[in-house]
């Protein structure tokens, strides 16, 4: 098959990540990608001969120069004449449109950016509990509305307006005429609440490599825990933060990523008296979080929004550590509580200490889980079974299933 992939950028997040395995595993398959993409920067993916096609901004609502960016993508399209389109982000209508009309296509929906204005699927204010919650509602006019009572979105019309408009005219397109995937049964409920038909919907759980030999039992160098991904309030680092300050003193964190909320992260950890206890590493390279993941006792996820899937949290489990993780969106579909780790309620940093306690100071309980967690991914989330799957799905539906 000749596989078109179009998403916003090569490099730079856990989708980018995703697109470069999936762009190798196909090409071991026999099958030949080729990428369009946004915005520069980044490389084509090693070790794959896919062709690269830059058409500047047009996966955005606000692209500067949406005509010629789209006379790019009609470029990309007749040079590369694809059996089958797999879209893996766009929020630009009209590209989706031209996309669906010019090969069959297959929408990844790898995170809830599709179906929320917002992005987080979360309400983060005016709720019962007081705390963020994650949002019930399907994508529609009324969030226009919420956004007001819950600040969940911009509550500026001249943004809002144009993105929601966008958004709905995207899902009633891939409701038409095109098939799902998706990483998570969280995220199959969230299509399936948004009208799209379960049939039409895959799940492909993402997938990890173990490291060949496994690494040193956890809790060797101490009682550290390690958080890895984009620094970010949503995803909890405020509320490990207090954890960690519940923990006896001789706890630490290692903090992997960078984002829009680092500083005030710092800031936070200073202020709570643990600047000797956190080390922020900023984004680093596979080698070095490998061997963050190595040092480590045991790997947080303490996500205040709904989790799509998490890669961090399976990486870990290769990685023979046992993750504690918040109960929200997909997290409970890899992490099985009291086996391979400890769920607990989102935003309840009590809870998070409690349970980071029992295996940042028990070696022994950190070694079973953490051989727990690699033979579930080694039996449940291999790169051959997802790779399989996703050939299954685009060769069906370049057939016109």
């Amino acid at each position: 098959m000749r596989i078109l992939h179009v998403a916003p950028r090569l490099s730079g997040g856990g989708l980018e990540v995703y697109l470069h395995e999936a762009i190798r595993s196909l090409a071991a398959l026999g099958h030949v990608s080729a990428v369009l993409h946004a915005h520069g920067g980044g490389a084509p993916p090693a070790g794959a001969a896919a062709r690269v096609h830059l058409a500047p901004g047009v996966t955005d609502i606000g692209c500067p120069d949406l005509a010629r960016s789209l006379d790019r993508a009609r470029e990309a399209l007749r040079a590369e004449a694809p059996d089958v389109i797999l879209l893996h982000g766009a929020t630009q209508h009209r590209l989706v449109r031209l996309l669906a009309g010019a090969a069959p296509l297959v929408r990844f929906v790898h995170d809830t950016h599709c179906l929320c204005p917002g992005g987080g699927k979360t309400l983060r204010r005016g709720t019962a509990s007081g705390r963020p919650q994650p949002c019930p509602h399907a994508l529609g006019w009324a969030c226009l509305g919420r956004a007001w009572v819950h600040r969940c979105t911009s509550r500026d019309p001249r943004v809002a307006l144009p993105l929601l408009a966008h958004l709905r005219a995207n899902l009633a397109l891939y409701r038409r005429g095109a098939a799902l995937a998706c990483p998570s049964a969280f995220i199959r409920a969230l299509l399936v609440d948004n009208g799209f038909d379960p049939g039409r919907i895959t799940v492909l759980p993402h997938s990890t490599v173990p490291p060949a030999r496994p690494g040193p039992a956890p809790g060797g160098q101490g009682p550290v825990a390690l958080y890895a991904g984009r620094v970010h309030w949503g995803k909890g680092p405020g509320v490990l933060l207090r954890a960690l300050a519940l923990l006896p003193p001789e706890a630490t964190l290692d903090v992997a990523g960078d984002g829009p909320d680092l500083q005030g992260v710092k800031t936070l950890a200073r202020d709570l008296g643990l600047a000797e206890r956190v080390r922020f590493h900023g984004w680093v390279d596979r080698a070095a979080l490998d061997a963050l993941y190595s040092r480590a006792a045991a790997v947080v996820v303490p996500s205040l929004v709904p989790e799509a899937f998490c890669m961090t949290g399976i990486e870990a489990m290769a990685h023979g550590r046992p993750v504690v993780g918040a109960d929200c969106g997909a997290v409970g579909e890899w992490l099985e509580h009291g086996v391979t780790g400890w769920l607990v309620p989102p935003g309840d940093a009590r809870a998070l200490a409690d349970r980071l306690r029992d295996v940042l100071f028990s070696t022994e309980l950190a070694k079973v889980m953490g051989t727990a967690g690699r033979e579930r991914v080694e039996r449940q989330f291999t790169p051959d079974a997802h790779a399989c799957g996703l050939v299954r799905l685009l060769e069906r539906t370049a057939r016109g299933g």
